[in-house]
């Protein structure tokens, strides 16, 4: 999962609340920039975190992405993996 977007998933790993969970979960480096659905869809990451206009931009290019959950309740940033994930 690309390390860019808040702590949530940093403190999670250090917390070990994905090993609690038997997920074997490493965080790659990415900041402001990285385009995090490409790295879903090049099967750099197995999960990324997204803003709108990257999934409707990603759509317009048929990545082979989807989105599965919202970041947060009020914002539409969603959570994204590959089509033929078992996500």
């Amino acid at each position: 999962m690309p390390a860019a977007f808040g702590p949530g998933p940093n403190s999670a790993l250090i917390e070990g609340l994905f090993k609690a969970e038997a997920l074997d979960v490493a965080l790659v480096p990415a900041g402001q920039g990285v385009n995090q659905v490409q790295m879903v869809a090049a099967d750099v990451a197995d999960v990324g975190i997204a803003n709108p206009e990257s999934i409707i931009a990603a759509s317009g290019r048929r990545e082979k992405f989807k989105a599965f959950a919202s970041q947060f309740q009020t914002s539409p940033v969603a959570m994204t993996c590959r089509e033929d994930s078992a996500v």
